[in-house]
């Protein structure tokens, strides 16, 4: 099965899953825009972009939902080896549990554990090598409400033992 055959087959199973606890009891859904700083050990910092469609769950737990989310490198971290430069861009699917405990009215607090397939490109003048594969992703975050239609969302998140996000955006009810 190649890249592309898994990121799809990856992102079908999300949907299917997605779909059917969406279609089993009206839900609240959301959808979040953020950029993030990629943090790629052993290289500068680059720049991602994540979005993430979130549906509350509450027959699991008030404060829990299932979230799927898409990143990908649109600034690649660059790193040099020996006077050579290397760049380093990946993008990420990815399903996650979510459990947002508040702290007040506005203010929450959110964890999330999940699994997520992804593809990682490191390259130079001299050639590129690929890594692709399945990971357990792990993150922290707040939400701060806006108003009642939005959130300022602020998160790190750690997609594989080398690579993490800080990323911040704006999280909309749909």
């Amino acid at each position: 099965m190649n890249k592309k055959q898994k990121v799809v087959a990856l992102l079908a199973v999300l949907v299917m899953g997605f779909s059917a606890v969406a279609n089993a009891q009206p839900f609240n859904r959301y959808f979040t825009a953020q950029g993030a700083l990629a943090d790629v050990d052993g290289y500068d910092s680059g720049i991602a972009g994540v979005m993430t469609y979130g549906i509350r769950v509450p027959e699991m737990h008030k404060n829990f939902s299932v979230e799927t989310e898409f990143s990908m490198t649109f600034i690649e971290p660059e790193g040099k080896v020996s006077g050579t430069t290397y760049e380093a861009s990946y993008f990420a699917l990815g399903g996650y549990g979510v459990y947002s405990h508040p702290v007040s009215e506005k203010l929450h607090v959110r964890g999330r554990l999940g699994l997520l397939y992804e593809d990682v490109e490191v390259s130079s003048a001299a050639g590129s090598t690929t890594d692709d594969g399945f990971e357990l992703s792990f993150g922290a975050g707040v939400t701060v409400s806006l108003s009642k239609e939005s959130r300022f969302i602020l998160e790190y998140t750690v997609l594989e033992s080398d690579i993490n996000h800080i990323s911040a955006g704006l999280q909309f009810k749909l």
